[in-house]
């Protein structure tokens, strides 16, 4: 190039609607966090549970076509050697218990794909999201702040939106790979095992409800990730923040069930509520009250209203959290 052709010009390049910035920043995050192991390994890891309920879906399909469930011994046997199994934490034994014995194959199969999609949420991918959000989030803005990157990002057509929208979608995209495209697979796959296509009116809702749940998972999760990330210019930093609040919820609430659970014995009575009463202490089981309202498990619309409003709650605040500080290297 000549000394004097110098200087700037326009774009000779094809120009991208101004919705579509976000975009970017978000591919460019997803193929960055592709390029870790650790992130391919987790996210392949977190497909493993659903293999393995896939076989369960199986055998209750084939059980109940075949008319096994209806031999079966009576709740309150079934109920009695559940809870002596590793599921007596369970609070919805009794709804599977009378799901499997029900003789209403509809509502009985309802009950049970119920039970079995809120158990892949709250255990196996609940896990995995913890995980994977631990690896992914951290790092997403604290980077920015430590090298300065904001410079760039807000020299361009990009603004404060666009760029919480396409930082927030990365750990988003990772959680949903892990949530809605499984279950919406699981969902598929006992349709096709059951013996007719009258499941589809049984359970014709189930696909609404793996999304929302999902979504009840993800946008509270994804925002406070990034709330942590955008507070330190070390991502160690905010990783050591999004662990340390799931594991000090979660003990928490594990002390006072335990102790609970201890004087329940003593006095010969239920235990099966602790976890409506004391779910607000621990984000994960906060959410796993709600996926439990999602999927019907929970019919009392009142008893899960805290849980939602402290959910919405924590996701605007991150939110708002989260806008100030990226605001911060551009205010005047």
């Amino acid at each position: 190039m000549p000394i004097h052709d110098l200087g700037y010009r326009g774009w000779q390049g094809k120009r991208l609607p101004a919705w579509t910035h976000w975009l970017v920043i978000a591919g460019t995050g997803i193929k960055i966090a592709l390029r870790s192991q650790w992130i391919r390994r987790t996210v392949l890891l977190s497909w493993m549970p659903a293999f393995t309920l896939a076989v369960v879906f199986f055998a209750y399909e084939q059980a109940n076509e075949n008319q096994v469930l209806q031999r079966a011994p009576s709740e309150e046997i079934m109920l009695r050697s559940l809870r002596n199994s590793p599921l007596q934490m369970d609070p919805d034994l009794e709804v599977l218990v009378r799901g499997l014995r029900n003789s209403d194959v509809s509502e009985g199969r309802h009950m049970v794909w119920s039970w079995l999609f809120t158990s892949f949420f709250k255990y196996s991918q609940g896990a995995m999201m913890l995980l994977l959000v631990g690896l992914i989030a951290p790092p997403l803005i604290s980077k920015d702040v430590r090298t300065r990157a904001f410079l760039m990002y807000f020299s361009k057509p990009i603004g404060r939106l666009e760029y919480i929208l396409g930082k927030i979608s990365v750990p988003a995209f990772f959680v949903a790979g892990i949530t809605i495209i499984p279950g919406m697979l699981l969902y598929v796959f006992g349709v096709l095992l059951a013996p007719d296509f009258s499941v589809v009116l049984d359970t014709w809702d189930m696909p609404l409800r793996i999304v929302a749940a999902s979504l009840v998972t993800i946008l509270p999760t994804c925002s406070l990730a990034l709330m942590f990330s955008s507070l330190t210019s070390e991502s160690r930093f905010a990783g050591f923040a999004w662990f340390a609040m799931w594991t000090l919820g979660g003990g928490a609430w594990l002390i006072i069930y335990f102790v609970l659970e201890e004087q329940a014995r003593i006095k010969e009575m239920n235990l099966m509520h602790v976890d409506s009463n004391f779910s607000m202490l621990s984000l994960y089981h906060t959410i796993g009250k709600a996926q439990r309202w999602i999927f019907g498990l929970e019919p009392n619309f009142l008893e899960v209203l805290p849980s939602l409003g402290l959910l919405a709650g924590l996701t605007v605040f991150a939110l708002l959290v989260l806008w100030r500080r990226v605001s911060a290297p551009i205010r005047v």
